[in-house]
Protein backbone atom coordinates (compact mmCIF):
# COMPACT_ATOMS: atom_id res chain seq x y z
CA UNK A 1 0.00 0.00 0.00
CA UNK A 2 1.55 3.24 -1.38
CA UNK A 3 1.26 6.60 0.90
CA UNK A 4 -1.48 8.00 -1.53
CA UNK A 5 -3.75 5.45 -0.50
CA UNK A 6 -2.98 5.25 3.37
CA UNK A 7 -5.64 8.18 4.01
CA UNK A 8 -8.01 6.85 1.92
CA UNK A 9 -7.39 3.27 3.74
CA UNK A 10 -7.97 4.67 7.13
CA UNK A 11 -10.92 6.38 6.42
CA UNK A 12 -12.80 3.33 5.25
CA UNK A 13 -11.07 1.11 7.74
CA UNK A 14 -13.18 3.81 10.64
CA UNK A 15 -16.14 3.85 8.31
CA UNK A 16 -16.28 0.06 8.75
CA UNK A 17 -15.96 0.39 12.48
CA UNK A 18 -18.21 3.35 13.30
CA UNK A 19 -20.54 0.96 10.85
CA UNK A 20 -19.73 -2.32 13.28
CA UNK A 21 -19.96 -0.19 16.46
CA UNK A 22 -23.62 0.92 15.35
CA UNK A 23 -24.57 -2.52 14.55
CA UNK A 24 -23.78 -3.95 17.82
CA UNK A 25 -25.68 -0.56 19.76
CA UNK A 26 -28.87 -1.18 18.02
CA UNK A 27 -28.24 -4.80 18.77
CA UNK A 28 -27.67 -4.07 22.23
CA UNK A 29 -30.93 -1.29 22.21
CA UNK A 30 -33.48 -3.69 20.63
CA UNK A 31 -32.31 -6.23 23.50
CA UNK A 32 -32.57 -4.26 26.05
CA UNK A 33 -36.02 -2.83 24.49
CA UNK A 34 -37.40 -6.26 24.75
CA UNK A 35 -36.09 -6.81 28.19
CA UNK A 36 -38.19 -3.98 29.41
CA UNK A 37 -41.15 -4.90 27.59
CA UNK A 38 -40.81 -8.45 29.09
CA UNK A 39 -40.39 -6.73 32.75
CA UNK A 40 -43.30 -4.10 32.18
CA UNK A 41 -45.82 -7.73 33.39
CA UNK A 42 -49.54 -7.59 33.69
CA UNK A 43 -49.59 -7.05 37.75
CA UNK A 44 -47.33 -3.68 36.57
CA UNK A 45 -50.14 -2.62 34.46
CA UNK A 46 -52.52 -3.25 36.88
CA UNK A 47 -50.87 -1.16 39.18
CA UNK A 48 -50.48 1.98 36.73
CA UNK A 49 -54.29 1.55 36.25
CA UNK A 50 -54.60 1.90 40.12
CA UNK A 51 -52.39 4.82 40.00
CA UNK A 52 -54.56 6.10 37.01
CA UNK A 53 -57.68 5.48 39.05
CA UNK A 54 -56.51 7.38 41.72
CA UNK A 55 -55.06 10.37 40.48
CA UNK A 56 -58.39 10.89 38.98
CA UNK A 57 -60.01 10.62 42.48
CA UNK A 58 -61.52 7.55 41.52
CA UNK A 59 -60.96 5.72 44.28
CA UNK A 60 -63.40 2.83 44.85
CA UNK A 61 -62.00 1.79 41.21
CA UNK A 62 -58.64 2.24 42.42
CA UNK A 63 -58.78 -0.04 45.55
CA UNK A 64 -60.99 -2.90 43.80
CA UNK A 65 -57.12 -2.98 41.20
CA UNK A 66 -55.14 -3.02 44.90
CA UNK A 67 -57.13 -5.32 45.91
CA UNK A 68 -57.11 -7.70 42.30
CA UNK A 69 -52.86 -7.45 42.97
CA UNK A 70 -52.63 -7.61 47.35
CA UNK A 71 -54.53 -10.58 47.42
CA UNK A 72 -54.41 -12.75 44.11
CA UNK A 73 -52.21 -15.63 44.44
CA UNK A 74 -50.73 -14.97 40.87
CA UNK A 75 -49.20 -11.93 42.20
CA UNK A 76 -48.38 -12.89 45.85
CA UNK A 77 -44.85 -12.33 45.69
CA UNK A 78 -43.99 -9.55 43.50
CA UNK A 79 -43.30 -6.09 44.12
CA UNK A 80 -46.39 -4.88 43.14
CA UNK A 81 -48.05 -6.44 45.65
CA UNK A 82 -46.56 -4.78 48.40
CA UNK A 83 -47.54 -1.82 46.78
CA UNK A 84 -50.83 -2.10 46.54
CA UNK A 85 -51.12 -3.19 50.01
CA UNK A 86 -50.07 -0.19 51.41
CA UNK A 87 -51.80 1.52 49.18
CA UNK A 88 -54.91 0.17 50.18
CA UNK A 89 -54.22 1.55 53.53
CA UNK A 90 -52.75 5.22 52.80
CA UNK A 91 -56.29 5.03 49.84
CA UNK A 92 -58.24 4.45 53.88
CA UNK A 93 -57.15 7.41 55.22
CA UNK A 94 -56.76 9.66 52.91
CA UNK A 95 -58.11 12.67 53.80
CA UNK A 96 -59.72 13.52 49.99
CA UNK A 97 -61.79 10.29 50.07
CA UNK A 98 -65.06 10.74 51.38
CA UNK A 99 -65.46 6.54 52.21
CA UNK A 100 -62.19 5.91 53.68
CA UNK A 101 -62.11 3.55 56.67
CA UNK A 102 -59.53 3.87 59.43
CA UNK A 103 -60.78 -0.05 59.95
CA UNK A 104 -59.69 -1.26 56.61
CA UNK A 105 -56.50 0.72 56.55
CA UNK A 106 -55.53 -0.21 60.28
CA UNK A 107 -56.06 -4.47 58.59
CA UNK A 108 -54.29 -3.62 55.71
CA UNK A 109 -51.28 -2.13 57.37
CA UNK A 110 -50.96 -5.23 59.73
CA UNK A 111 -51.12 -7.83 57.46
CA UNK A 112 -48.12 -5.00 55.25
CA UNK A 113 -46.20 -5.40 58.74
CA UNK A 114 -46.94 -9.63 59.03
CA UNK A 115 -45.72 -9.76 55.24
CA UNK A 116 -42.67 -7.59 54.96
CA UNK A 117 -41.51 -6.81 58.03
CA UNK A 118 -38.31 -5.84 57.01
CA UNK A 119 -39.44 -3.46 54.20
CA UNK A 120 -38.15 -0.14 53.68
CA UNK A 121 -41.62 1.20 54.31
CA UNK A 122 -41.95 -0.87 57.63
CA UNK A 123 -41.13 2.70 59.72
CA UNK A 124 -44.23 4.55 57.53
CA UNK A 125 -46.59 1.39 58.00
CA UNK A 126 -45.89 0.94 61.75
CA UNK A 127 -46.26 4.96 62.30
CA UNK A 128 -49.59 5.09 60.56
CA UNK A 129 -50.81 1.56 62.97
CA UNK A 130 -49.74 3.67 65.97
CA UNK A 131 -52.19 6.50 65.01
CA UNK A 132 -55.18 4.42 63.54
CA UNK A 133 -54.97 2.17 67.20
CA UNK A 134 -54.96 5.47 69.38
CA UNK A 135 -58.02 6.72 67.09
CA UNK A 136 -59.88 3.77 67.91
CA UNK A 137 -59.14 4.01 71.23
CA UNK A 138 -60.90 7.34 71.09
CA UNK A 139 -63.86 6.46 69.04
CA UNK A 140 -64.91 3.44 71.13
CA UNK A 141 -64.23 5.56 74.46
CA UNK A 142 -66.91 7.73 72.87
CA UNK A 143 -69.42 5.25 71.56
CA UNK A 144 -69.29 4.02 74.62
CA UNK A 145 -70.18 6.56 76.70
CA UNK A 146 -72.71 7.94 74.18
CA UNK A 147 -74.36 4.37 75.16
CA UNK A 148 -74.23 5.17 78.91
CA UNK A 149 -75.85 8.85 78.34
CA UNK A 150 -78.32 7.09 76.02
CA UNK A 151 -79.09 4.40 78.93
CA UNK A 152 -79.51 6.74 81.63
CA UNK A 153 -82.12 9.04 79.56
CA UNK A 154 -84.27 6.21 78.99
CA UNK A 155 -83.74 5.19 82.88
CA UNK A 156 -84.70 8.84 83.65
CA UNK A 157 -87.77 8.97 81.31
CA UNK A 158 -89.15 6.02 82.86
CA UNK A 159 -88.39 6.58 86.44
CA UNK A 160 -91.06 6.66 89.11
CA UNK A 161 -90.52 6.87 92.89
CA UNK A 162 -89.27 9.28 94.70
CA UNK A 163 -88.60 13.29 93.37
CA UNK A 164 -85.00 12.59 94.86
CA UNK A 165 -84.66 9.62 92.44
CA UNK A 166 -85.81 11.26 89.49
CA UNK A 167 -83.55 14.46 90.84
CA UNK A 168 -80.60 11.86 91.52
CA UNK A 169 -81.42 9.63 87.67
CA UNK A 170 -81.09 13.50 86.38
CA UNK A 171 -78.07 14.41 88.08
CA UNK A 172 -76.17 11.49 87.22
CA UNK A 173 -77.18 11.92 83.28
CA UNK A 174 -75.80 15.34 83.05
CA UNK A 175 -72.70 13.96 84.59
CA UNK A 176 -71.98 12.05 82.00
CA UNK A 177 -73.00 14.48 79.35
CA UNK A 178 -70.36 16.43 80.99
CA UNK A 179 -68.03 13.51 80.23
CA UNK A 180 -69.17 12.67 77.06
CA UNK A 181 -68.60 16.48 76.27
CA UNK A 182 -64.92 16.27 78.13
CA UNK A 183 -64.17 13.01 76.23
CA UNK A 184 -65.31 14.34 72.57
CA UNK A 185 -63.34 17.40 72.76
CA UNK A 186 -60.15 15.53 73.40
CA UNK A 187 -61.22 13.05 70.38
CA UNK A 188 -61.11 16.30 68.13
CA UNK A 189 -58.59 17.58 69.85
CA UNK A 190 -56.48 14.22 68.91
CA UNK A 191 -57.81 14.23 65.40
CA UNK A 192 -56.70 17.29 64.64
CA UNK A 193 -53.60 16.38 66.07
CA UNK A 194 -53.59 13.21 63.58
CA UNK A 195 -54.79 15.46 60.41
CA UNK A 196 -51.77 17.50 61.08
CA UNK A 197 -48.92 14.80 61.82
CA UNK A 198 -50.69 12.90 58.22
CA UNK A 199 -50.17 16.31 56.29
CA UNK A 200 -46.28 16.78 57.76
CA UNK A 201 -45.80 13.14 56.74
CA UNK A 202 -47.10 13.73 52.84
CA UNK A 203 -44.85 17.19 52.86
CA UNK A 204 -41.85 14.42 53.48
CA UNK A 205 -42.36 12.33 50.62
Amino acid sequence: MNKQNLPKAISLKSVALVACFACIGITLYGCASSNTVAQYTYDKRLLTAAESKFDKRQYADALKIYNEIAFSPDYSQSSSAKIALYRIGYINIYFDNPKADPKAALEAFNTFKLRYPRDKLIGDVTTWIKLLVVLKSFEDQYDDITFRVKRLQNKSAVATGSLDTLIESLQRCSAENDSLGSTKTSLVKKIAELEQTIVKMEKSR
